[in-house]
């Protein structure tokens, strides 16, 4: 039997990033989809609770798929009742833009993998890094999304250390693209910038890349511009 893979993601169900992830994954098993209605970054590990949560059954490029009316961490949970056996692993992505650093607690992506790896499945979370002379228009997933594969196949055949891992990846990395593993930086990459307009508040953010430690995920693939690989496994309540 192939080894299930459910996919998922936080910026929705018709992103370029979740359909190269797809599939890339299924040269190593049977994929399953179960991604986000709309668009959910920055909802962290927020659970969809007190209101119905809908659910379109569907294939997207061929692939059989969930259309979740909820969060990431609510797609995978629904995702995983929807499935006839629990999965081998979950993957979340690709992520259009980085995360990393303490700010990688509010992203949905790296979350869902984590709400995977409560439940003792493998997980990973793929994000990648979108530099300032690419435009959203212009992010492109497709050749990185190559690269996905070995931490798929690794993680499925043991050879990659760790069960919930965090990888981002540098915007033009290729096959010959070296990663590294290392810490979250402890700095806070993203700084809030409140606006206001007609008496309603915004919230953006802005990127602050100083002072980072030498080794941890940011200056890994700021500085050095190599795949950051962050083992998460101390956060994981289930084995």
């Amino acid at each position: 039997m192939k080894p299930l893979i459910l996919v998922t993601n936080d910026d929705g169900y018709d992103s370029a990033g979740i359909l190269e992830v797809a599939k890339a994954a299924q040269e190593y098993g049977e994929v399953v989809i179960a991604a986000p209605k709309q668009h959910q970054s920055g909802m962290g590990r927020a659970v969809t609770v007190r209101k119905p949560i809908s659910v379109e059954e569907t294939e997207l490029e061929g692939i059989k798929s969930y259309i979740i009316d909820g969060t990431p961490a609510s797609c995978v949970i629904i995702g995983l009742e929807l499935l006839d056996r629990k999965p081998d692993l979950v993957v979340s992505g690709i992520n259009r833009g980085e995360n990393l650093a303490a700010s990688m607690t509010m992203s949905g992506t790296l979350s869902a993998a984590l709400e995977a790896s409560t439940y003792g499945i493998p997980a990973l979370a793929f994000s990648l890094r979108r530099p300032t002379y690419i435009s959203k228009e212009e992010f492109q997933f497709g050749s990185v999304a190559k690269l996905t594969g070995k931490f798929i196949q690794g993680m499925l055949d043991g050879s990659i250390e760790g069960r919930l891992l965090n990888i981002n990846i540098p915007y033009d990395a290729d096959q010959s693209t070296p990663l590294q593993y290392g810490p979250p930086s402890r700095n806070k990459l993203h700084w809030p910038k409140v606006s206001q307009v007609e008496g309603k508040y915004f919230i953006d953010f802005e990127k602050d890349y100083r002072g980072l430690e030498k080794g941890s995920d940011v200056d890994i693939i700021v500085n050095d511009n190599k795949i950051s690989v962050t083992s998460l496994d101390y956060m994981i309540a289930a084995r």
